[in-house]
Protein backbone atom coordinates (compact mmCIF):
# COMPACT_ATOMS: atom_id res chain seq x y z
CA UNK A 1 0.00 0.00 0.00
CA UNK A 2 1.21 3.52 -0.70
CA UNK A 3 2.07 4.60 2.81
CA UNK A 4 5.23 4.92 4.82
CA UNK A 5 5.23 3.40 8.31
CA UNK A 6 8.04 4.48 10.62
CA UNK A 7 8.63 2.64 13.89
CA UNK A 8 10.78 4.76 16.18
CA UNK A 9 12.06 3.08 19.33
CA UNK A 10 12.17 5.23 22.43
CA UNK A 11 15.37 4.53 24.31
CA UNK A 12 17.22 5.79 27.33
CA UNK A 13 17.95 9.06 25.57
CA UNK A 14 14.21 9.82 25.57
CA UNK A 15 11.64 10.12 22.80
CA UNK A 16 13.32 13.17 21.27
CA UNK A 17 15.97 10.85 19.85
CA UNK A 18 13.77 8.90 17.45
CA UNK A 19 16.73 7.33 15.67
CA UNK A 20 17.98 5.42 18.71
CA UNK A 21 17.31 1.67 18.60
CA UNK A 22 18.61 0.30 21.92
CA UNK A 23 17.82 -3.40 21.48
CA UNK A 24 20.22 -4.25 24.31
CA UNK A 25 18.01 -2.47 26.86
CA UNK A 26 15.32 -5.16 26.81
CA UNK A 27 11.73 -4.76 25.66
CA UNK A 28 11.36 -1.14 24.58
CA UNK A 29 8.40 1.13 23.99
CA UNK A 30 7.75 2.14 20.42
CA UNK A 31 6.10 4.98 18.54
CA UNK A 32 4.55 4.36 15.12
CA UNK A 33 4.44 7.57 13.07
CA UNK A 34 2.21 7.32 9.99
CA UNK A 35 3.26 9.53 7.09
CA UNK A 36 2.80 9.80 3.35
CA UNK A 37 6.47 10.12 2.43
CA UNK A 38 6.65 6.80 0.57
CA UNK A 39 3.43 7.53 -1.31
CA UNK A 40 4.79 10.89 -2.40
CA UNK A 41 8.08 9.25 -3.41
CA UNK A 42 6.30 6.62 -5.50
CA UNK A 43 4.12 9.20 -7.19
CA UNK A 44 7.14 11.39 -7.87
CA UNK A 45 9.12 8.51 -9.36
CA UNK A 46 6.16 7.41 -11.47
CA UNK A 47 5.87 10.91 -12.90
CA UNK A 48 9.51 11.14 -13.90
CA UNK A 49 8.85 9.06 -16.99
CA UNK A 50 6.31 11.67 -18.07
CA UNK A 51 8.59 14.68 -17.62
CA UNK A 52 9.94 14.65 -21.16
CA UNK A 53 6.48 14.15 -22.62
CA UNK A 54 5.08 16.95 -20.46
CA UNK A 55 7.90 19.26 -21.58
CA UNK A 56 7.09 18.56 -25.23
CA UNK A 57 3.44 19.20 -24.55
CA UNK A 58 4.16 22.56 -22.92
CA UNK A 59 6.40 23.52 -25.83
CA UNK A 60 3.67 22.62 -28.31
CA UNK A 61 1.09 24.48 -26.26
CA UNK A 62 3.26 27.60 -26.02
CA UNK A 63 3.81 27.57 -29.77
CA UNK A 64 0.07 27.37 -30.41
CA UNK A 65 0.24 23.89 -31.90
CA UNK A 66 -1.84 22.23 -29.20
CA UNK A 67 -4.74 23.46 -27.06
CA UNK A 68 -4.74 21.58 -23.75
CA UNK A 69 -7.95 20.87 -21.86
CA UNK A 70 -7.62 20.24 -18.14
CA UNK A 71 -9.86 17.73 -16.44
CA UNK A 72 -12.66 18.21 -13.92
CA UNK A 73 -12.32 21.96 -13.30
CA UNK A 74 -8.77 21.90 -11.99
CA UNK A 75 -7.02 25.24 -11.83
CA UNK A 76 -3.56 23.95 -12.74
CA UNK A 77 -2.25 21.58 -15.42
CA UNK A 78 -1.96 17.91 -14.54
CA UNK A 79 1.20 15.95 -15.28
CA UNK A 80 -0.58 13.47 -17.54
CA UNK A 81 0.02 12.52 -21.19
CA UNK A 82 -3.24 14.19 -22.20
CA UNK A 83 -5.61 15.88 -19.81
CA UNK A 84 -8.97 15.43 -21.49
CA UNK A 85 -8.94 11.68 -20.79
CA UNK A 86 -7.28 12.00 -17.41
CA UNK A 87 -8.79 12.83 -14.05
CA UNK A 88 -6.36 15.69 -13.43
CA UNK A 89 -3.92 13.94 -11.15
CA UNK A 90 -2.72 10.59 -9.82
CA UNK A 91 -4.10 11.13 -6.30
CA UNK A 92 -7.54 11.98 -7.62
CA UNK A 93 -7.61 8.96 -9.90
CA UNK A 94 -6.55 6.63 -7.07
CA UNK A 95 -9.14 8.14 -4.71
CA UNK A 96 -12.06 7.81 -7.12
CA UNK A 97 -11.23 4.37 -8.47
CA UNK A 98 -10.53 2.77 -5.08
CA UNK A 99 -13.71 4.30 -3.62
CA UNK A 100 -15.71 2.96 -6.57
CA UNK A 101 -14.25 -0.49 -5.88
CA UNK A 102 -15.42 -0.18 -2.25
CA UNK A 103 -11.85 -0.29 -0.94
CA UNK A 104 -10.74 3.35 -0.63
CA UNK A 105 -7.11 4.37 -0.20
CA UNK A 106 -7.90 5.49 3.35
CA UNK A 107 -8.97 1.94 4.30
CA UNK A 108 -5.77 0.55 2.79
CA UNK A 109 -3.71 2.87 4.99
CA UNK A 110 -5.60 1.80 8.09
CA UNK A 111 -4.96 -1.86 7.27
CA UNK A 112 -1.26 -1.06 6.81
CA UNK A 113 -1.20 0.51 10.27
CA UNK A 114 -2.92 -2.49 11.84
CA UNK A 115 -0.42 -4.82 10.18
CA UNK A 116 2.44 -2.69 11.53
CA UNK A 117 1.09 -2.91 15.09
CA UNK A 118 0.63 -6.67 14.77
CA UNK A 119 4.19 -7.04 13.54
CA UNK A 120 5.61 -4.89 16.35
CA UNK A 121 3.84 -6.98 18.99
CA UNK A 122 5.43 -10.10 17.53
CA UNK A 123 8.95 -8.74 18.06
CA UNK A 124 10.71 -9.76 21.30
CA UNK A 125 12.57 -6.44 21.54
CA UNK A 126 9.28 -4.48 21.62
CA UNK A 127 7.14 -3.97 24.69
CA UNK A 128 3.71 -4.53 23.17
CA UNK A 129 1.93 -2.75 26.02
CA UNK A 130 3.84 0.49 25.42
CA UNK A 131 3.05 1.29 21.78
CA UNK A 132 2.06 4.83 20.80
CA UNK A 133 0.47 5.53 17.42
CA UNK A 134 0.50 8.96 15.83
CA UNK A 135 0.75 10.98 12.69
CA UNK A 136 0.70 14.38 11.07
CA UNK A 137 -2.12 15.67 8.88
CA UNK A 138 -4.20 12.77 7.58
CA UNK A 139 -1.59 10.44 9.06
CA UNK A 140 -3.03 11.37 12.44
CA UNK A 141 -6.54 10.50 11.26
CA UNK A 142 -5.27 7.13 10.06
CA UNK A 143 -3.55 6.60 13.41
CA UNK A 144 -6.80 7.28 15.28
CA UNK A 145 -8.61 4.63 13.23
CA UNK A 146 -5.78 2.15 13.70
CA UNK A 147 -5.92 2.57 17.47
CA UNK A 148 -9.71 2.33 17.61
CA UNK A 149 -9.91 -0.81 15.47
CA UNK A 150 -6.93 -2.42 17.19
CA UNK A 151 -8.62 -1.89 20.55
CA UNK A 152 -11.65 -3.86 19.34
CA UNK A 153 -9.65 -6.60 17.62
CA UNK A 154 -7.24 -7.06 20.54
CA UNK A 155 -9.27 -6.51 23.73
CA UNK A 156 -6.59 -8.29 25.76
CA UNK A 157 -4.02 -5.59 24.95
CA UNK A 158 -3.89 -2.12 26.47
CA UNK A 159 -5.28 0.35 23.91
CA UNK A 160 -2.60 2.39 22.18
CA UNK A 161 -2.33 6.12 22.96
CA UNK A 162 -2.69 8.36 19.90
CA UNK A 163 -1.28 11.74 18.92
CA UNK A 164 -2.57 13.77 15.99
CA UNK A 165 -0.55 16.79 14.89
CA UNK A 166 -2.36 19.26 12.58
CA UNK A 167 -5.04 16.72 11.64
CA UNK A 168 -8.30 17.26 9.83
CA UNK A 169 -10.65 18.22 12.69
CA UNK A 170 -13.67 16.30 11.42
CA UNK A 171 -15.15 14.80 8.28
CA UNK A 172 -18.13 17.15 8.69
CA UNK A 173 -15.80 20.17 8.53
CA UNK A 174 -14.32 18.74 5.33
CA UNK A 175 -17.72 18.10 3.78
CA UNK A 176 -19.14 21.54 4.58
CA UNK A 177 -16.10 23.71 3.91
CA UNK A 178 -16.36 26.18 1.03
CA UNK A 179 -12.64 25.77 0.34
CA UNK A 180 -11.07 22.32 0.22
CA UNK A 181 -7.31 22.01 0.57
CA UNK A 182 -7.15 18.28 1.40
CA UNK A 183 -6.42 15.47 -1.09
CA UNK A 184 -9.36 13.61 -2.56
CA UNK A 185 -8.40 10.38 -0.81
CA UNK A 186 -9.31 12.03 2.50
CA UNK A 187 -12.98 11.52 1.68
CA UNK A 188 -14.42 8.30 3.11
CA UNK A 189 -17.71 7.33 1.40
CA UNK A 190 -20.67 7.27 3.80
CA UNK A 191 -18.61 7.94 6.91
CA UNK A 192 -20.86 10.68 8.35
CA UNK A 193 -23.82 8.31 8.44
CA UNK A 194 -21.91 6.30 11.05
CA UNK A 195 -19.47 8.47 13.02
CA UNK A 196 -17.08 11.42 12.89
CA UNK A 197 -13.52 11.93 14.10
CA UNK A 198 -14.25 13.81 17.35
CA UNK A 199 -16.62 11.02 18.46
CA UNK A 200 -14.00 8.39 17.69
CA UNK A 201 -11.32 10.31 19.61
CA UNK A 202 -13.64 10.81 22.58
CA UNK A 203 -14.64 7.15 22.85
CA UNK A 204 -11.15 5.66 22.67
CA UNK A 205 -10.20 4.26 26.09
CA UNK A 206 -6.64 5.55 25.80
CA UNK A 207 -5.00 8.97 25.92
CA UNK A 208 -5.53 10.98 22.73
CA UNK A 209 -3.68 14.22 21.97
CA UNK A 210 -4.94 16.51 19.19
CA UNK A 211 -2.60 19.38 18.33
CA UNK A 212 -3.64 22.32 16.14
CA UNK A 213 -6.62 20.71 14.34
CA UNK A 214 -7.36 22.12 10.88
CA UNK A 215 -10.48 22.93 8.90
CA UNK A 216 -11.42 21.96 5.38
CA UNK A 217 -9.21 24.75 4.05
CA UNK A 218 -6.26 23.24 5.99
CA UNK A 219 -6.08 26.33 8.19
CA UNK A 220 -6.17 26.31 12.02
CA UNK A 221 -9.61 26.47 13.59
CA UNK A 222 -10.47 29.05 16.22
CA UNK A 223 -11.04 27.98 19.82
CA UNK A 224 -14.82 28.47 19.70
CA UNK A 225 -15.12 26.15 16.71
CA UNK A 226 -12.87 23.59 18.37
CA UNK A 227 -14.90 23.69 21.58
CA UNK A 228 -18.03 22.96 19.56
CA UNK A 229 -16.46 20.01 17.74
CA UNK A 230 -14.61 17.95 20.34
CA UNK A 231 -16.29 16.31 23.34
CA UNK A 232 -14.94 16.79 26.83
CA UNK A 233 -13.67 13.42 28.02
CA UNK A 234 -11.08 12.18 30.49
CA UNK A 235 -8.72 10.79 27.85
CA UNK A 236 -8.97 13.46 25.14
CA UNK A 237 -6.72 16.53 25.13
CA UNK A 238 -7.01 19.19 22.41
CA UNK A 239 -4.38 21.90 22.16
CA UNK A 240 -4.75 24.67 19.61
CA UNK A 241 -2.78 27.73 18.62
CA UNK A 242 0.63 26.21 19.34
CA UNK A 243 3.69 27.35 17.44
CA UNK A 244 5.59 24.65 15.57
CA UNK A 245 8.22 24.18 18.28
CA UNK A 246 5.59 24.10 21.02
CA UNK A 247 3.51 21.59 19.06
CA UNK A 248 6.55 19.36 18.59
CA UNK A 249 7.34 19.60 22.30
CA UNK A 250 3.74 18.72 23.18
CA UNK A 251 3.89 15.58 21.05
CA UNK A 252 7.21 14.50 22.55
CA UNK A 253 5.92 15.08 26.07
CA UNK A 254 2.83 13.01 25.25
CA UNK A 255 4.98 10.15 23.96
CA UNK A 256 7.21 10.29 27.03
CA UNK A 257 4.28 10.15 29.43
CA UNK A 258 2.45 7.49 27.45
CA UNK A 259 5.45 5.15 27.30
CA UNK A 260 6.32 5.62 30.97
CA UNK A 261 3.35 3.58 32.13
Amino acid sequence: MLISLFAFLVGAAGPANYAEMPFDLGPAPVTVDLRNMLREYVVQRSCQALDEMAARRRQAFDSGQWQAFRGWADTSPANLPYDIAGWAGTDRWLAYVTAALDDPVFAMRVRDGLAAIEYLRSRPEINGSRIVIGGHGMGGVVALHVAAIDAQLKPGHAPCPVFMNRPLASFEVLATSQANAWPHDCYVPGVLMRYDLPELAGELAAPVLVVNPLGGDAKPLDNDTIDGIYPRTEHLTVRAGLAEDAAHAAVLDFIKKSTAR
